[in-house]
């Protein structure tokens, strides 16, 4: 079974590929709406803003999970972004995701099309 498991991370998967795109589209928004300065004054240093990253994990060939957060060095990240009793939230991320939700949708369309291609319709 390791074997098999170890076949499918190497086999090309248009899902692990929607997923990737689609945490690469959300990432990039969360930088821009940092760097713009909607969230101002989010910028100091710059650090919160480039630990922004992503990660794909497929489990199998049918379930893959994407995942946009802020580096594990960037304690403050959910601070900034959660907010505190004497901070307003600034949810960068859950922005991200929400403005970018019609380009998602447009990838796992491309995605899924690949998918159909691949493996035949009938």
């Amino acid at each position: 079974m390791k074997r098999f498991d170890t076949w499918i991370q190497k086999t090309p998967n248009p899902l692990r590929a929607a997923v990737n795109a689609a945490c690469l589209l959300v990432e990039a928004e969360a930088k821009q709406l940092i760097r713009s300065g909607y969230y101002a004054p989010a910028i100091d240093t710059g650090t919160l803003r480039n630990s922004i990253t992503h990660r794909v994990d497929p489990q199998t060939s049918f379930e893959v999970y994407g995942v946009v957060g802020v580096g594990a060095s960037v304690y403050y990240g959910r601070y900034v972004h959660d907010g505190t009793a004497k901070m307003a939230r600034r949810p960068f991320l859950a922005d991200a995701a929400n403005n970018k939700k019609r380009d998602i949708n447009k990838t796992f369309v491309q995605h899924s099309n690949k998918l159909f291609t691949m493996y035949g319709n009938g």
